[in-house]
């Protein structure tokens, strides 16, 4: 098998929805990347699929997303991993070839950028910015689903913790930022994909809370002293991202 750049990871309960994810996936003008399905459906996903597009396929419907996921990191090659979950699609047929290029510029580490997040009455536009370290500690992050990382940092810092059932991308991507030179860590101000809002930690007010509950716990298990200030200061950065129709 070819060496790769990128092992794009889709963790799916969904499966009917991962047409349009697999379709700008192949829209890209690069085949630098492999992709590797990790489904735990009742169902797998059908014949027709899996015949049309090129994917690593794993079915294990035991598995929970974070689970999925740090299986799908074990089975990769890529010197890059991303996740594109099912139903989330690639902005434009140039993602990959941009965060490929800025990879390679200064031996970048993480890269990452914005995000569309579409509705029926409103968008929420996510617009990360410019890394600084002190803005961790007001409640900034950048969104998982715009956040490319080296490989080997999985085995160095560790993979997602199971305990968390919903916030647990958000402890990682922490973890990486806070344990990687600044330098080494770079914002594109590109949108790289558009998803639909509705998400597992914003699907309903109870897995609001409980994310919430989980944010608690993961600020404070890394040892942030405000981290009840830190969490609201993440909610109230949330609501000055939405843009009504």
């Amino acid at each position: 098998m070819r060496k790769v750049f990128f092992s794009i990871i889709t963790a799916t309960k969904n499966p009917e929805n991962i047409l349009p994810t697999l379709k700008s996936l192949k829209k890209q003008n690069t085949r630098n990347y492999e992709n590797i399905i990790i489904d735990s459906s009742s169902k797998q996903i059908e014949p027709d699929i899996k015949k049309k597009f090129k994917f690593r396929y794993f079915y294990n419907k035991k598995f929970s997303l974070y689970q999925a996921l740090n299986f799908g990191i074990k089975q990769s090659k890529g010197e890059v991993i991303f996740f594109l979950h099912s139903d989330d699609v690639l902005s434009s047929k140039k993602i990959l070839r941009i965060v490929h290029q800025n990879f390679k510029q200064k031996k970048n580490e993480i890269l990452y950028g914005n995000i569309n997040m579409i509705a029926k009455k409103f968008n929420r536009l996510w617009i990360s910015g410019k890394f600084k370290k002190e803005k961790i500690f007001q409640g900034w992050h950048p969104p998982h689903t715009a956040f490319f990382c080296k490989r080997d940092m999985f085995y160095k810092y560790g993979f997602f913790k199971t305990q968390y059932s919903i916030a647990s991308d958000y402890e990682l991507i922490l973890r990486f930022l806070l344990s990687t030179n600044e330098k080494k860590i770079k914002y594109i101000p590109v949108s790289i994909i558009n998803m639909k809002i509705g998400g597992k930690s914003s699907k309903s007010l109870i897995n609001i809370i409980r994310s919430n509950i989980e944010v608690v716990q993961i600020l404070k298990n890394l040892n942030f002293k405000n981290y009840y200030k830190v969490t609201f200061q993440k909610i109230i950065s949330k609501i000055f991202q939405i843009r009504f129709k």
